[in-house]
């Protein structure tokens, strides 16, 4: 029995003199009794096409399209769940705008305290670079007021153990990152910064001569 049911016998596969050649389609039409195989831009296709569209905030006129009898409560409840979005993406807009100028601000006082701090600090630096016992028994001279760096002289660091230990707590306090947390000033946190990079490098030469 053929494909549509029709006659036993099989097919011929020579077409009729003059007749035009068929498109490779034909057996699929004969078997499923269409004249055209399904587009993929239409019916579900379609669809499929429009999804990523919907996503993307493109207009759609089918799922997304306001229902005119849609109940009072249930637009009422979409109208807020809109004005939310908007007012979250508002306050976002402005926090952003907030932090550059704030970022701004504390880019412009760096430049400053670069301009008449860092003379000072390179003053106090001079012939200290590789001498972490002349920095830490030093550092009084440059640190802020209630920085909580208590003194020390050259006598308590000259053993390699007090000197790791005296290092050791002048890095917690000269940490530019605890320094900003704890509501450091820019002109502190800058000193913090500059100290910071100069005794761990002070150290680092320690360790390969005395340790």
């Amino acid at each position: 029995m053929g494909a549509t049911g029709g006659a036993s016998s099989a097919p011929s596969t020579s077409a009729p003199a003059g007749a035009d050649a068929q498109p490779a389609n034909t057996t699929i039409d004969d078997i499923f009794g269409t004249t055209q195989q399904p587009s993929v831009c239409t019916s579900e296709g379609g669809d499929m096409w429009k999804a990523p569209r919907a996503a993307f905030g493109a207009p759609s006129t089918s799922a997304e399209e306001i229902d005119p009898n849609e109940p009072e409560i249930r637009k009422q409840l979409r109208e807020k769940r809109i004005r939310g979005v908007q007012m979250r993406m508002a306050q976002a807009l402005e926090e952003a705008r907030e932090r550059d100028t704030i970022e701004a601000l504390e880019k412009a006082e760096r430049s400053e305290l670069a301009q008449y701090m860092g003379p000072k600090l390179d003053a106090w630096a001079k012939g200290k670079n590789d001498n972490i016992r002349a920095l830490l028994s030093t550092l009084q001279m440059v640190l802020w007021e209630g920085s909580g760096w208590k003194e020390v002289s050259m006598m308590d660091l000259m053993n390699p153990a007090q000197v790791k230990k005296q290092y050791r707590k002048a890095m917690i306090i000269m940490h530019p990152d605890k320094v900003k947390q704890k509501g450091g000033t820019t002109e502190q946190v800058y000193i913090a910064d500059y100290l910071f990079d100069l005794t761990n490098s002070a150290w680092g030469h320690f360790q390969s001569t005395e340790m």
